[in-house]
């Protein structure tokens, strides 16, 4: 048995004539885009991310709700654009969002009580009758103060100690 190859064999190579008709169906979505996105306005252009058309019918791919809606509301005045302007034979456009999985939504830190709030925890803990219920009112009341404090945050009302 001959020893098989370390490189991986290239997709155009298993399936030339796949591969090309699909790289030049994307490099034809990619021009139409261009197209659509020239009778958008400024900030609506760049969150149309992709556009397909399937026979009379023209897909408009939008990166979040709120752009679709924008989208959508334009929708008939751009349809009649690309009929007129770029010679489309286009029936219908449809907006559709994507789901967009490479951009991270930024996560706030976590908002933590003051420590008056932590004090009043660990306070209740000495009230209930529930030994149980007391113990987990301390530890909480304890967790909040200490994370707090190793945030280096103070309170509502509470001052700056002098010399900081």
């Amino acid at each position: 048995m001959p020893p098989k190859s370390q490189r991986p064999t290239r997709i155009f190579h298993i399936l030339p004539d796949s591969a090309a008709s699909l790289l030049a169906l994307a490099w034809h979505h990619q021009e139409l885009l261009e197209r659509v996105r020239r009778f958008l306005p400024e900030p609506l252009g760049a969150h149309c991310v992709a556009c397909i058309a399937s026979g009379p019918r023209l897909a408009l791919y939008a990166d979040t709700p709120a752009w679709a809606f924008q989208l959508r509301f334009l929708a008939p005045q751009l349809l009649s654009e690309l009929r007129d302007s770029a010679g489309l034979a286009i029936a219908a456009v449809e907006v559709r969002t994507t789901v967009n999985t490479t951009r991270p939504r930024p996560s706030a830190p976590p908002r933590l009580p003051s420590l008056r709030v932590a004090e009043l925890v660990s306070g209740y803990a000495a009230e209930p009758a529930d030994d149980a219920l007391a113990a987990a009112l301390h530890r909480l009341g304890k967790t909040l103060a200490e994370q707090r404090e190793g945030r280096g945050e103070r309170g509502a009302g509470e001052s700056v100690p002098e010399g900081k």
